[in-house]
């Protein structure tokens, strides 16, 4: 047997947002900690999971935003990796949920 210990989803959650590119004025103004700097290129250094960008404007062509605190906050529809990753982690929140039953996948046949 092998035991595999896993992250909560609250861990998950710190650790992405640690990666979240936060406007300058908000950690000036000590809203939040300033954007993590670009690591160095190594073998051993790993990119972020996700790639959460901020603007003041709306976003183009955004696959999911949100407005917080008249600031933007965006992931990049052509961002696929990002993509990929904030979905995984909507369907494991999805999943963890425990007050309502989700509703079962309907599939529907074309019938003519």
């Amino acid at each position: 047997m092998i035991a595999i210990q896993t992250r909560s989803g609250f861990q998950i959650m710190v650790e992405l947002g640690a990666e979240v590119e936060v406007p300058a004025d908000h950690a000036a103004e000590r809203r939040t900690y300033s954007s993590r700097l670009e690591p160095t290129a190594g073998p051993d250094v790993l990119p972020p999971l996700v790639r959460i960008l901020s603007g003041a404007s709306v976003p183009g062509d955004a696959f999911a935003a949100v407005k917080y605190h008249d600031y933007w906050y965006w992931i990049d529809d052509r961002d696929y990796k990002s993509k990929g990753v904030f979905t995984f982690l909507m369907i494991i929140m999805t999943l963890s949920e425990k007050d309502e039953k989700v509703p079962a996948p309907v599939v529907t046949i074309p019938a003519n």
